[in-house]
């Protein structure tokens, strides 16, 4: 359940990538809770450190969900006797969420977002408040 909840705060089925342990420290100064990394701390009763090393996991397990089917689909595609158009298709999907979540990943390890933290970060700033 709290890995769901995880994944729901990192944004959908995505990794917890961008709400996980590269935010962290700033998003702790601002005791903005909305993090992979605090979510599953919270629910699990862990240290912070021991929920990171969770978070880590998830990621990983995810790149490997999508490495695998990277390996798989083409020879399942074929058996369920789609045709061509549809196989490239569905593989050449494949490799753009492989970019995506490739690039997510990086951006959140590079990005200067995180790297300073201000009195007020406008990345935590309240949407549904008008």
């Amino acid at each position: 359940m709290s890995e769901d909840l995880a994944q729901v705060v990192a944004g959908g089925q995505q990794p917890p990538l961008a709400t996980g342990p590269y935010p962290l420290p700033k998003e702790l100064a601002h005791d903005y809770e909305f993090n992979a990394v605090t979510v599953i701390c919270h629910h699990h009763r862990c240290s912070l450190q021991e929920a990171v090393e969770r978070v880590a996991v998830m990621q990983a397990g995810y790149v490997q969900r999508i490495l695998d089917l990277e390996e798989v689909l083409p020879a399942r595609l074929e058996r369920a006797g789609l045709s061509d158009d549809v196989i490239v298709d569905a593989l050449s999907c494949a490799r753009d969420f492989h970019a995506l979540t490739a690039g997510n990943l990086a951006w959140s390890k590079e990005t200067g977002r995180y790297a300073e933290i201000e009195a007020t970060p406008t990345y935590l700033a309240d949407l549904f408040v008008p």
